[in-house]
C-alpha cells in the first residue's frame, strides 16, 4: 500500500511539474505578444519644430532642392522668446523640392497622420507646395497633391478651400488605409480652419499602398522671392486620431545624434542682464553683440547702469556692516 501511495504521489508530482512547465511556457508566449502590442503604439516618422538646434536638412532629403533658398528663420513671439520655422523661397529658376523619405517606415494598414503649420509670403502664385507620393506593392506611384497655393487661394486635394495670406494656418491630413473593402483602396482627408474638411478616395492596382514620400517644393513658374514658411511638421502612425507626439522623439527620419549647433535666437534674462545660453549646444548672442561659446551659460553680467540695486545677483548674507 505504501509503495502504491508513493507511486501515486510521484505520478501526481510529475503531472504537476509538467502542468507548471506548460503554464510557464504559455505565459511566456503571451508575455511576448503583450509586450509587442505595447511597443506597437505611436510611431513617429518625422517631427520637427525647427527649434531643436539642427539645420533644416536633418530629416529631409535635399538631392532635388534645385537653386531655391531653404533656411531656418524666426519670429520674435515675445520680449524673450523666438519661434523658428523653415522658410522656402523661390529662385525663379525651375522646380525644386525636399522630401521626407517615409517609404521604409510607412504602414500598409491603419491610419497615417500628417500635420503642419504654413503661411505664404504673399498673396501670389507658388504652385504645388506639398505632395504625398504613394506607392503600391507593384511599384506604381501616385502623386497626391495635398497643398497648392495658386494666386492667393489655398487648394487642398485639388479643392479651393479658402484665401491664403501671410497668416499662419494649421493643416492636418489623415491617410486612411482601411477606407474601402478592398486592400487597394484608401482615403485622404484634409482638415483646415477647425472642423472644416475635404476628402478624396483613391484606388491602386495592387494589394497595398504605402506613403513613399512627403515632398515640399516650389513649382516651375513661381517668381523669384515668393514662397512659404513651414512649422511644426509631423508625420506619424500607430494611433486612431491626431495625437501629441512630442514625447516620442523626432522620428525615424531624423538623426537624433546630429550635433545641435545651428545658431538659434536666444532669450534675454532680466536678472542676469544677459542672454542665457544654457540649452544644449546652442549658440546665443548677448546684448553687447558678442557671440558666446556654444553651450555656455551666463550666471552674472552687470554693468550697473540697469537701474537695479548693487545686490541684484549677489549674495549679501555675509556682508559686514
Amino acid at each position: 500500500m505504501k509503495n502504491l501511495l508513493k507511486s501515486s504521489v510521484a505520478v501526481l508530482l510529475l503531472l504537476c511539474v509538467t502542468v507548471s512547465l506548460f503554464t510557464v511556457f504559455v505565459s511566456a508566449e503571451e508575455g511576448v505578444t503583450s509586450n509587442s502590442a505595447q511597443k506597437s503604439g505611436v510611431n513617429v516618422i518625422y517631427n520637427r519644430s525647427f527649434d531643436e538646434g539642427w539645420d533644416y536638412d536633418n530629416g529631409l532629403v535635399t538631392d532635388d532642392k534645385g537653386s531655391h533658398l531653404w533656411s531656418i528663420e524666426n519670429n520674435r513671439i515675445s520680449s524673450s522668446r523666438y519661434d523658428h520655422y523653415l522658410a522656402v523661397r523661390s529662385s525663379g529658376d525651375g522646380a525644386g523640392y525636399l522630401y521626407i523619405d517615409s517609404g521604409d517606415y510607412s504602414p500598409k494598414t491603419g491610419r497615417v497622420f500628417f500635420e503642419m503649420n504654413i503661411r505664404a509670403t504673399s498673396d501670389t502664385h507658388v504652385g504645388t507646395v506639398v505632395t504625398a507620393i504613394t506607392k503600391s506593392d507593384n511599384g506604381t506611384p501616385g502623386y497626391n497633391y495635398l497643398v497648392s497655393i495658386e494666386n492667393g487661394v489655398l487648394y487642398l486635394l485639388g479643392n479651393a478651400v479658402c484665401s491664403f495670406n501671410t497668416e499662419w494656418i494649421n493643416l492636418a491630413f489623415v491617410f486612411d488605409f482601411g477606407y474601402g473593402e478592398e486592400d487597394n483602396e484608401y482615403e485622404i482627408t484634409a482638415y483646415y480652419g477647425g472642423d472644416n474638411s475635404v476628402s478624396k478616395s483613391f484606388e491602386f492596382e495592387g494589394e497595398s499602398v504605402i506613403i513613399d514620400k512627403i515632398r515640399f517644393g516650389i513649382s516651375s513658374g513661381a517668381a523669384a522671392g515668393v514662397g512659404y514658411d513651414l512649422n511644426d511638421v509631423k508625420l506619424y502612425y500607430g494611433t486612431s486620431t491626431f495625437s501629441d507626439i512630442n514625447e516620442y522623439g523626432h522620428g525615424f527620419a531624423v538623426d537624433e545624434s546630429q550635433p545641435k549647433n545651428f545658431p538659434l535666437s536666444g532669450y534675454f534674462d532680466t536678472v542676469a542682464s544677459g542672454y542665457i545660453v544654457g540649452s544644449p549646444n546652442l549658440s546665443r548672442v548677448d546684448y553687447t553683440g558678442k557671440t558666446l561659446p556654444k553651450g555656455a551659460t551666463v550666471y552674472y553680467n552687470r554693468h550697473f547702469g540697469e537701474g537695479w540695486q548693487f545686490n541684484n545677483g549677489i549674495d549679501t548674507s555675509k556682508l559686514r556692516d
